[in-house]
């Protein structure tokens, strides 16, 4: 199993592929197994609670097949078993979607011991990663803390790994219903089988261990809660997440900057829509992140603007800003008729970072993209992980 650096690496791999969700995995291949056991049909109908209707796990080689009536929903399996073995050595769960108080009780179980530390595995379905931001917010969190791994895929399937080999127990629920409040007629197979639950285990694990999901070169996305429809800007190699590429979005923020009273609200707005997208992206901000903005050069004068967008978009957010990056004298051109490129950018060593560090770039318009890329070039040179975020994007 990954240890907890392991899944921060997984989690900072996009400041190295742009273009990639760290979070998010293709469909791995198709498999099946035939196993040869004893079967046991139970109906569930009538029965109050699952631990009454089931009060001893399969035999070895053995089949339970279950119909409830809403009486207890999938997650309950999570503690019957538990009941019965004692403790876990681990909990392998795939889900479409999953609901907050299962997520908690299943971290309750793992603080006080009944699964073993670290050994928390979750797959859902991209519709939880996307849409259910807030529980996908404290389930990231929660793995994060107690070492686990997280993936999201086009996934359907809904399947409970829990084992004591020193019981020999080998326990897999395979149901219709999600890890949530299911208030309907739902089917269960109960299996005690190592060779199942190895199945099962193995296409999980390809699952965990293939690369981050790949994205073509230009996507939008519509962020919950922000202003205006997010907007993966790919130009040049970057992953920068923009606000908005709206031409009035953008002459609005130029009208800002050129604005020597501009107010406190106008840039809060800005920076609103900024945060929005980064709490979406990098829900779970890694110890030690922080918030920076690209150096100021010289062809716009006065207050610089991207760095108080980025000071306060680290506000709204909560982490602290450092200025990170400079600007060197070194200049780039190719014939003397040509002009002169940006300078290359080098990271301020003499700043003390947190370690291990984070760093999120914040800046206020994408253009060519240059500034951008240089940021996080002086970054990555300085073996930095970085998200680049933006307010607007050519």
């Amino acid at each position: 199993m990954e240890n907890n650096d392991d899944f921060i690496a997984d989690l900072l791999a996009d400041s190295i592929l742009a273009d990639a969700d760290p979070m998010e995995t293709d469909m791995p291949a198709g498999r099946a197994y035939r196993m040869a056991g004893k079967r046991n049909y139970l109906r569930m109908l009538q029965a109050e609670h699952l631990r009454d209707s089931m009060p001893t796990p399969p035999a070895a080689g053995e089949s339970v097949h279950i119909v409830s009536n809403a009486k207890h929903d999938f997650a309950t399996w999570i503690p019957t078993i538990i009941d019965w073995a004692g403790s876990a050595d681990f909990l392998y769960c795939s889900t479409w979607t999953l609901s907050r108080p299962n997520a908690q009780e299943i971290f309750a179980l793992h603080d006080d011991e009944k699964i073993a530390k670290g050994q928390l595995h979750f797959l859902t379905g991209l519709y939880f990663k996307r849409r259910e931001a807030a529980t996908y917010n404290m389930l990231l969190q929660g793995l994060v803390e107690r070492g686990g791994r997280f993936r999201a895929f086009e996934n359907h399937c809904k399947v409970l790994l829990l084992a004591n080999a020193s019981k020999d127990q080998f326990i897999t629920v395979e149901g219709s219903a999600n890890l949530n409040a299911n208030p309907r007629f739902e089917q269960y197979v109960v299996t005690n089988d190592r060779g199942l639950l190895e199945f099962h285990r193995s296409w999980m694990e390809d699952v965990f261990t293939s690369p981050p999901k790949q994205y073509r070169s230009t996507t939008t996305r519509s962020e919950a809660g922000a202003s205006h429809a997010g907007y993966s800007h790919r130009r040049a190699g970057l992953g920068v997440t923009t606000a908005t590429n709206s031409p009035s979005d953008r002459r609005n923020i130029l009208r800002t900057k050129a604005d020597p009273l501009r107010d406190a609200d106008t840039l809060a707005a800005f920076a609103a829509d900024v945060a929005v997208l980064i709490r979406h992206w990098l829900p779970t901000p890694p110890p030690g992140t922080v918030v920076t903005a690209p150096p100021q050069g010289a062809s716009w004068p006065g207050e610089y603007f991207a760095e108080s967008l980025a000071a306060e978009t680290a506000r709204i957010i909560g982490l602290p800003y450092l200025s990170l990056i400079a600007r060197t004298d070194e200049k780039k051109h190719h014939h003397p008729m040509v002009a002169l490129r940006q300078a290359p950018f080098a990271y301020r060593d003499d700043t003390a970072l947190p370690q291990p560090p984070t760093v999120i770039v914040v800046d206020d318009i994408i253009t060519s993209g240059t500034t951008m890329k240089n940021s996080l070039a002086a970054l990555a040179a300085a073996g930095i992980p970085a998200y680049g975020f933006a307010y607007n994007g050519a």
